[in-house]
């Protein structure tokens, strides 16, 4: 089989395995959330206007490719937005981000994880834009957490995929030959371009069949969803 060619399966997460991301459209209740994760010293009505701003500023840095190797945490974009957040704020700002950034992990998606855990072993890669803490409840909770030996995400090194310095953080970890690697992920560009470029082998999830972008290397292997991997 193709994973049975690699010692170590790396994950993408967003769009990977979870799924409901990135829920930051003009209709959500910024507010209802700054609220619930104990946020009260700014009017409702300024919550959306400032979550917006910052927003604004995570979005161009992320379409930089300038900034893969120097991308802002949210506090960091709260103060080029010069929002003047207290403290306190500026934190309940980055779990907000996290809460709104945060999916759901499908029972079938947790099943494959635990499958491929008993052959490989796995870890992840993963662009997040708030601290990590939420992320790696979410995934408590989903009961995958234990499965992966080592994750790397990319807030706590202010870098962003396809940056090859954040594959590179995997590599040193595991110490093996990056071609005994596979990396996994849904963006033909920031995963595929991002693991090849150090020598990984990588699986595209490619969910609607879209042809590959202009100019990006075929990847070893194309999948509709991460459990088809197991068939591979």
């Amino acid at each position: 089989m193709f994973i049975d060619t690699f010692d170590i399966i790396l994950l993408d997460q967003a769009r990977t395995f979870m799924f409901g991301v990135d829920r930051f459209g003009p209709e959500t209740d910024f507010a209802s959330t700054y609220t619930r994760i104990g946020g009260g010293d700014l009017p409702p009505a300024d919550i959306n206007v400032y979550v917006t701003a910052v927003f604004s500023k995570m979005v161009s840095a992320y379409e930089d490719r300038n900034r893969d190797d120097r991308f802002p945490t949210v506090a960091q974009a709260a103060l080029e937005a010069d929002l003047n957040l207290s403290t306190k704020d500026v934190s309940l700002f980055d779990d907000l981000f996290a809460e709104h950034e945060i999916g759901s992990i499908p029972e079938s998606h947790r099943q494959a994880i635990h499958k491929l855990s008993k052959s490989h072993r796995l870890g992840i890669i993963s662009n997040i834009w708030a601290q990590p803490a939420r992320f790696e409840h979410n995934l408590q909770d989903a009961g995958i957490f234990d499965c992966f030996e080592h994750i790397v995400w990319s807030s706590l090194y202010g870098r962003s995929k396809p940056s090859a310095k954040l594959f590179t953080i995997a590599l040193d970890y595991w110490d093996l030959s990056p071609d005994r690697i596979l990396y996994v992920g849904d963006d033909p560009v920031r995963d595929v371009t991002g693991a090849q470029a150090v020598g990984m082998g990588t699986a595209w999830i490619n969910a609607e069949g879209d042809r590959l972008p202009e100019g990006c290397a075929r990847p070893d292997a194309v999948i509709a969803s991460l459990p088809e991997l197991l068939e591979k």
